[in-house]
């Protein structure tokens, strides 16, 4: 296969057109961190000879603030290793992607950037160590909802002690709902705040941030309630037919025997 051509995009004006499959390398996504506080995107893009997208890889260089020096740096994220149409390459491919992205993320003078959810461990390993990226541990947890042939449905893969206490938080007055209003999202967000708030590593992102997110498609936050107050809430992206949790807040300790995490 030819040499692709790989393009750095930062500005929504400048996007080439293309399919996207993946939400979290998606033009959409790209254009809501666009629109949010201290979110810079950075589309990667390899295009053949004929101005046709064959692969793209959404990074976000987010602002933060710290305690410690440096007080204020910048970092980016991607979630994935990007998208690829079936006749490409994927390894060679990410590899020049992976350079740009790296380039890109020095000039803007990004303290680190940092992968996830990667198709599987060893993905662009050589590459990776080649740019001076470094494996950490991390925890990701797995569920499936259903079987191979869908004859499975969501709440067999849930445990008995589990069910017992998710009706028995219902039994209480608990209750989940969609959050649609501003009012409702304000609410999550400042959870989610003082939920995080001594967890230094933890980056929080703007509320406008969820506000956009929650006209998308592509996602829903929720809101748990006890009494007409907020206890727990999570955002969750959907892409490709899975699940992610992405942000969960709950005041855990103070309504212990409610489980509003579980809920």
């Amino acid at each position: 296969m030819a040499k692709l051509k790989i393009l750095t995009v930062t500005k929504s004006a400048d996007m080439p057109q293309m399919q996207c499959r993946n939400f979290f390398h998606s033009v959409e996504l790209f254009n809501i961190a666009e629109q949010t506080p201290r979110h810079s995107p950075i589309m990667i893009v390899a295009e053949n000879e004929d101005g046709e997208v064959k692969a793209h890889m959404l990074a976000i260089v987010r602002r933060r603030g710290a305690f410690f020096t440096p007080h204020i740096f910048s970092h980016a994220r991607v979630y994935g290793e990007g998208e690829y149409d079936d006749d490409v390459d994927r390894e060679q491919v990410f590899a020049e992607m992976l350079l740009a992205l790296t380039r890109k993320a020095k000039r803007r003078l990004c303290l680190y950037v940092e992968f996830s959810e990667l198709s599987s461990k060893m993905f662009g390993y050589k590459h990776f160590r080649r740019n001076k990226y470094t494996a950490v541990r991390w925890q990701e947890v797995h569920n499936s909802l259903s079987d191979d042939n869908g004859s499975k449905v969501p709440g067999e893969g849930i445990s008995e002690k589990m069910l017992e206490r998710i009706e028995a938080s219902k039994k209480a007055g608990v209750k989940t709902r969609r959050a649609t209003e501003d009012v409702d999202i304000n609410g999550f967000y400042k959870l989610l705040r003082s939920h995080n708030m001594m967890k230094v590593s933890r980056f929080i992102p703007q509320e406008k941030l969820f506000v956009n997110l929650a006209s998308s498609d592509n996602v829903r936050i929720f809101i748990t309630e006890y009494k007409n107050k907020i206890i727990g809430g999570s955002a969750c992206a959907y892409s490709e037919g899975n699940a992610y949790m992405w942000y969960l807040a709950s005041k855990r300790k103070t309504y212990l025997r409610l489980h509003p995490d579980i809920v």
